[in-house]
């Protein structure tokens, strides 16, 4: 019978159970690296689903308004129904806040119960339609979004506010003028702009509307400050640090200027040629020079 030295056989076994450990301490460690890659892969395929979703959202939301716009309310119905049923199944966290997902999911209900009435105002279901329109392209967050086009609207109704505080009459009207058009695009703000942008601008036209019948030099201080706001909301405010100054209220004066640096710069290089045309001579014979009169 081989006999192995006690403390020969202490150094094997040691051998062994360290080999036993380092193969059990491989296998975890691959096992974590195969649970992160899985992971990783079943985040990117939640990723693209999500992405294909909103996309077949937006379009349905656009062909929905359309046949809004036409007058085509049963297709549009049909449409809608298939936007909530998108809405229930896509995942919104990364992508929004709470109160822009409540926005949205407002929008959708509100437009499908308009929908689904017996008498509905056209006009009233149009807003609703454009609503969700503009909502699932902030969603799907498009550059630039749809609902910068509103930009414009957004600037002459505050103009027009500012007109009607300046002349004291009509405030209201144009105050209320400004709320409808917000309220078009305030589901899309709340899904691509904190929630304090909308709370500062529905501040604003909050303060217009109990005013109104009040006149006085602070609300119009609160106009140019709106219109400061809606030039950081629709990212206008360094529209013009890329353009050069002109005063349109002055064009003559900026030609003259323009005219006489012109005049100035031709008249200083006719000069040079000038005296350049006096220093030139040239040599016909030793001793006797003369002037070239070219």
């Amino acid at each position: 019978m081989l006999r192995i030295p006690l403390r020969r056989f202490a150094v094997l076994l040691v051998v062994c159970i360290g080999a036993m450990l380092s193969a059990c301490n491989g296998t975890e460690h691959d096992s974590e690296d195969g649970k992160r890659f899985d992971a990783a892969e079943e985040t990117a395929a939640a990723d693209d689903m999500r992405i294909r979703q909103l996309k077949l959202m937006d379009e349905t939301a656009d062909k929905m308004f359309k046949e809004v716009m036409d007058g085509n309310i049963l297709q549009a119905r049909q449409y809608m129904e298939e936007i909530g049923d998108l809405a229930l199944q896509i995942e919104y966290a990364g992508i929004t806040s709470v109160e822009g997902i409540e926005a949205f999911t407002s929008a959708v209900v509100q437009a499908r119960n308009l929908m689904n009435a017996i008498q509905t105002e056209p006009s009233r279901l149009q807003i609703a339609a454009a609503q969700v329109r503009l909502s699932t392209d902030a969603l799907l967050g498009k550059q630039p979004p749809l609902w910068h086009d509103y930009y414009q609207t957004m600037r002459d109704d505050t103009e027009q506010l500012k007109r009607s505080i300046e002349q004291r009459q009509h405030v209201l009207a144009s105050a209320q003028q400004l709320q409808r058009h917000y309220a078009i695009i305030r589901p899309a703000v709340l899904i691509s702009q904190p929630p304090e942008v909308n709370g500062k601008i529905e501040s604003l036209l909050s303060f217009f509307l109990q005013q109104a019948n009040r006149p006085e030099a602070r609300l119009l201080e609160q106009a140019h400050e709106l219109s400061r706001t809606w030039d950081e909301l629709f990212e206008r405010k360094n529209v013009s640090a890329y353009l050069p100054f002109i005063d349109e209220q002055q064009p003559i004066y900026w030609s003259l200027v323009i005219g006489s640096i012109i005049i100035t710069v031709l008249a200083f290089v006719a000069w040079n040629k000038y005296r350049a045309d006096l220093a030139v001579v040239s040599v016909d014979r030793p001793g006797n020079t003369r002037r070239d009169d070219r």
